[in-house]
């Protein structure tokens, strides 16, 4: 028979502590493999992305387009917001005989053409203003020409401030 042991309580009572610390041991352990294996998947992530950058900076530079074709691809693209994307790139692609790549370049491109179009229309208001007996219509032809002038001054006092 088991004689009853008055220290018999005491033993269970050192155990429950160390079932405590170990506990806490396993979970500071979880969370230190949490966060390596997150630590070491996150750079795997970032190197693949430098990789890749890296590969595609050295992959676009090696293939150059012909300057016409990237011309071409400019004019289409800008041409494609305004109203009337068919009379815009034709305008362009007549004027455009070198790459218009740069923005800038091509932003003085279509000013010109702009310029271009106005001086070729400048004369019709007087010319029609001549033909007409109408004192209003006069008036009216006789205001569009001074807008008209105004507008080409204006594109060649822009066209003059980008070349300084």
């Amino acid at each position: 028979m088991s004689s009853i042991s008055p220290f018999r309580g005491y033993n269970r009572a050192n155990e429950a502590p160390d079932d405590q610390s170990s506990g806490r041991r396993r979970l500071y352990r979880r969370r230190i493999l949490i966060i390596s294996i997150s630590s070491i998947f996150l750079v795997a992530i970032i190197l693949a992305a430098i990789v890749g950058t890296s590969a595609s900076k050295e992959k676009g530079s090696g293939e150059q387009s012909s300057p016409s074709q990237t011309s071409s691809t400019s004019i289409k693209a800008m041409c494609a917001l305004t109203t009337y994307p068919g009379q815009c790139s034709s305008s362009l692609e007549n004027v455009t005989a070198t790459n218009v790549a740069n923005p800038d370049e091509f932003f003085l491109l279509t000013l010109q053409v702009a310029m271009n179009e106005l001086l070729r229309v400048a004369s019709v208001p007087a010319k029609l203003a001549n033909q007409t007996e109408d004192r209003l219509l006069r008036k009216a032809l006789a205001n569009c020409h001074f807008l008209m002038e105004d507008s080409i001054y204006g594109i060649n006092s822009t066209i003059l401030a980008l070349h300084k």
